[in-house]
């Protein structure tokens, strides 16, 4: 039992490593080097914590569910909502970090 504690314990350690590093908007290797952390250890635990989550599905839905004038993305508990009038500057910037994630 100790052990699976520990290994989540490591689990939630990375996965805040790696949400921190993609928070601060530097390039990867950047802020690995400035955490001491080592690139490919870090590139590791990406990898093995996006394989564990389960694959994202898409549904299509009807126009009645969705409220005119937008629609809703939810991913990995991130809901964007986007107005006709959105700044695709930002979207990017968005969907560039939940790719991130």
């Amino acid at each position: 039992m100790e052990r699976k504690r520990r290994s989540e314990l490591v689990r939630q350690n990375w996965t805040k490593r790696i949400q921190d590093c993609y928070i601060s908007e530097k390039p990867i290797r950047v802020w690995c080097r400035e955490q001491g952390i080592a690139y490919s250890s870090f590139m590791y635990w990406r990898q093995r914590l996006h394989s564990s989550k389960p694959k994202p599905t898409f549904i299509e839905l009807p126009e009645s569910i969705s409220p005119p004038g937008h629609i809703e993305i939810e991913f990995n508990g991130v809901r964007l909502k986007i107005f006709h009038d959105f700044d695709p500057q930002t979207l990017l910037k968005c969907l560039q970090t939940i790719r991130r994630m």
